[in-house]
């Protein structure tokens, strides 16, 4: 496994979109709010690695709306504690490879 550096981290997370992931999809702001960022700070360096786009109103209603939608969908919500916790296991297994 390669070495992690705040530069490496850096160029990593710069790669991904500065966007809102919303119900599977990567969204930039409302039109209807102003784009304001906030800086990642590296707290080992002081020094900023990434952005992250702030939600507006109409951004978090979105996102409850999605995640409402879902829930009540069952897919995830209605799984045995038992199943949920093997797709877990998986999800953090698949971080730690990486």
């Amino acid at each position: 496994m390669a070495d992690i550096t705040p530069e490496s981290l850096g160029t990593a997370l710069r790669a991904v979109p500065c966007a809102h992931f919303i119900n599977g999809d990567f969204l930039g702001p409302s039109p209807s709010e102003s784009v304001r960022k906030l800086d990642i700070i590296n707290s080992a360096t002081e020094r900023p690695i990434a952005e992250s786009l702030c939600a507006g109103r109409a951004d978090v209603d979105l996102a409850v709306a999605a995640a409402r939608k879902s829930f009540d969908d069952g897919v995830w919500s209605k799984r045995l504690g038992s199943d949920r916790a093997v797709v877990m296991k998986r999800i953090a297994e698949g971080i730690k490879a990486r």
